[in-house]
């Protein structure tokens, strides 16, 4: 009986130390939520920092500065507007890709962006880039190849017609790059908007 008696006890013990722990694991997430306002409000005010933080860097001339802040402010806020911003930049530093993938989420995200058809127009100018690094880079591996496995037969380089070819499509490229450029400077951007330096629109947002 003394044995019984201890068993139920420890069972007792048991029993009072699970509710106890679901007391406090109730408490807590009421703390949590008292406190999701407050959290959501720094959180905002945070990204509110780094997007300004951001347009400030790109009026001084710092776009690799802008876009670290851009970026910092949409893993906060997580607004896709911000998206339309990143990619601004990111075509301004060249980073073809990243640019394009960015516009892409913007338009994914919304729709009916009143800025919908130049951004349109920037994604296919991208996308035609793309398409000419990367074959200028599969012509330059092929010359690599072909180059690696007889060499013995060298040729005048610059009799190459590969050369040639690799040489017009980058001429080409550099025009399309700069109409890029002056198609960015004459951007309307989306509305309401604050203009940057070289006509650049970031949208102002609201938090």
């Amino acid at each position: 009986m003394a044995d019984a008696g201890l068993y139920y006890s420890d069972a007792m013990i048991a029993r009072t130390s699970l509710l106890t722990l679901a007391l406090c694991l109730v408490a807590s997430g009421a703390r949590a939520q008292a406190a999701t306002p407050t959290d959501q409000a720094a959180v905002d005010t945070q990204a509110r920092d780094a997007f300004d933080a951001g347009r400030a860097a790109l009026e001084a001339g710092h776009p690799e500065d802008a876009l670290i802040d851009f970026q910092e402010a949409y893993r906060l806020s997580e607004r896709p507007e911000l998206l339309y911003n990143i990619g601004l930049v990111q075509d301004r530093l060249r980073h073809d890709r990243a640019a394009l993938e960015a516009f892409e989420g913007y338009l994914a995200a919304i729709p009916d962006a009143s800025n919908r058809a130049s951004v349109e127009d920037r994604i296919r100018l991208l996308r035609e880039e793309i398409a000419r690094d990367d074959a200028v880079a599969e012509a330059l591996a092929r010359t690599s190849a072909a180059q690696d496995q007889a060499p013995q037969q060298h040729e005048d380089l610059w009799a190459s017609p590969v050369l040639w070819v690799i040489v017009g499509v980058v001429v080409v490229g550099a025009g399309v790059g700069i109409g890029l450029g002056v198609g960015l400077s004459q951007d309307p951007g989306t509305a309401p908007a604050t203009p940057g330096p070289s006509g650049v629109v970031v949208s102002a947002l609201r938090f």
